[in-house]
């Protein structure tokens, strides 16, 4: 979900970004995140390779068209491209064989300075009690044990053992509050009645 990691390797001089994903580039649908790794190999003119867990896979050329995609969120895509090659464009001004040479010279990198703040004004509007190791470890913990042992509450509610299932639930919420974990599980517990 930051597209200032694609940028910057594209300014590195990469042709090619391969984006192997947990999530996609962009909260919400999978039709949005889509959209957004198609923005962001238009936006640097590079080939994008996209490997999306549960969601699939797809190539996209430098001009934000898809050129390959599987057909199943575990199916491989595969395209022949020319990684030096697709990015040529322009406009009534002038024509690029290769966009990059202008759409990079005309960055403004002095606008630029919220970008690289590491408290940018917006986090006084938005705070959060969460500090990135917290939302480190939850994470870990979410895509690992923490799903496992969501599983194993829910088998504790399916078998009628509420209390050990409350109890299981609860710790879990504890735990991985604000994930899914969270959330469901006080689903389940409300739908139970513990």
């Amino acid at each position: 979900v930051f597209p200032e990691a694609i940028r910057c390797l594209a300014l590195n001089g990469a042709d090619i970004v391969f984006a192997p994903t947990l999530g996609g580039a962009a909260i919400g649908d999978g039709d949005i995140s889509r959209a957004a790794f198609r923005t962001r190999a238009v936006d640097n003119f590079v080939y994008l390779v996209v490997a999306m867990r549960h969601g699939g896979s797809m190539i996209i050329d430098p001009k934000g068209d898809i050129i390959s995609e599987g057909d199943g969120p575990d199916d491989i895509a595969i395209a022949d491209i020319d990684p030096f090659g697709g990015r040529e464009g322009g406009n009534a001004f002038d024509h690029q064989r290769d966009m990059r040479a202008r759409l990079f010279r005309e960055r403004s990198p002095q606008a630029f300075g919220a970008l690289v703040d590491p408290e940018p004004p917006i986090l006084a509007k938005v705070p959060s009690d969460d500090t990135p190791e917290d939302i480190t470890r939850r994470c870990n913990g979410v895509l690992t044990v923490g799903a496992e042992r969501f599983q194993e509450a829910d088998a504790l509610l399916k078998e009628g053992r509420v209390e050990e299932a409350k109890n299981a639930f609860a710790q879990l919420r504890a735990e991985y509050p604000n994930s899914w974990i969270d959330r469901v599980a006080q689903e389940r517990l409300s739908e139970s009645g513990a």
